[in-house]
This record gives structure tokens, C-alpha cells and sequence, in this order.
């Protein structure tokens, strides 16, 4: 090492980036969440009236989670008059990547028989 300076921006760095990972991993690390972004994954955007049918979960329960998956940066929302619709945040390359990533897993695991833990 160099110098404090040095030593000082790596552990920023290393913040941000635990940061960043923390809340994503918590975010998809919730059973409910997670399959919110797998039927996501095939339907790209939903209604939160829908999700909620689909994880038998209550409205705002199914709001609450969706608001988890919005700050980690993986769903956006929009309103369409009275519903909210809520899709993956595909514009942004990392998210996309991520996407990517779950959906090559959820499929390896598929064609090997193995089930997903949801």
C-alpha cells in the first residue's frame, strides 16, 4: 500500500460496492421477491394486483415487496390509471446482466432436474 489516500479510496470503494451488493442480495434473498422477479422474468412487466394473485400474498404486502425490488435498482414503476405496473429495469445494463444471470441459472437448473428454492 502506498499511501492513507490510497487506502482510504479503496475502502470507500469497497463500501459502495457492499452497499450495492447488500441491497440487492437482500432484495431477491426474500422468497416473495424472488418470485416476483422470476414471473417477471417471463412477463418482463406486471400489474401489483397480479403479482399479489400469483404469490398469495395481500396488495400491500405485494407493494411493499416491489418497493424493496425498486430501491434495489431491479423493477420500475409506472401508474396506468388506477393500477400500478411494475417491470424490470432493463435500461440498465447491470440489471439486465443480473437478470441474465438468475434466468441462466433458474434454466441450468431446470434442464438438470434440480429444483429452484422457490
Amino acid at each position: 500500500m502506498s499511501s492513507i489516500e490510497e487506502a482510504e479510496y479503496i475502502r470507500a470503494t469497497l463500501c459502495q460496492a457492499d452497499d450495492t451488493f447488500w441491497m440487492l442480495f437482500r432484495a431477491l434473498g426474500d422468497c416473495v421477491r424472488y418470485r416476483m422477479t422470476k414471473v417477471m422474468l417471463r412477463y418482463r412487466r406486471m400489474a401489483v394486483s397480479d403479482l399479489a394473485r400469483i404469490t398469495a400474498v395481500s396488495v400491500p404486502a405485494a407493494s411493499q415487496h416491489l418497493r424493496v425490488l425498486e430501491r434495489a435498482g431491479l423493477v420500475s414503476r409506472k401508474r396506468l390509471g388506477r393500477s400500478v405496473i411494475y417491470e424490470l429495469r432493463e435500461d440498465d445494463v447491470y440489471v439486465g446482466r443480473i437478470i441474465d444471470l438468475i434466468d441462466l441459472w433458474i434454466n441450468e437448473r431446470s434442464l438438470h432436474g434440480i429444483p429452484t428454492a422457490a
